[in-house]
């Protein structure tokens, strides 16, 4: 399993995952952290887009979500990748990080 992002505003994170018996299901979970401030695991929709490559869009600014956890300083989003093979087996990505940085204006 390989595992990317790119940043912005929307952070979109993707994986290709791989497995002889074939893939059952991807999942992408997050959550925002900050300090002391650790939000909840959020999993995301995550896209097929064929060949073995999984990716989900994370926006930021929706429902407040960063800004509530955060509160406005500066943060990371955590995030894994979880796939269930066909017969079953999961595999988990491991954590990543992508830096977050409040921008004012």
């Amino acid at each position: 399993m390989r595992v990317s992002r790119s940043g912005g505003t929307v952070v979109s994170l993707n994986a290709f995952v791989s497995d002889p018996s074939g893939i059952s299901n991807v999942q992408i979970w997050y959550r925002y952290e900050s300090g002391g401030a650790i939000g909840g695991w959020w999993p995301l929709a995550v896209t097929d887009y064929g060949g073995g490559n999984y990716g989900a869009s994370l926006d930021n600014n929706a429902g407040n979500q960063a800004y509530n956890t955060l509160g406005g300083i500066d943060g990371y989003v955590r995030w894994y990748v979880l796939a269930t093979d066909g017969v079953g087996s999961t595999s988990n990505s491991g954590e990543q990080l992508v830096t977050l940085q409040y921008c004012i204006g």
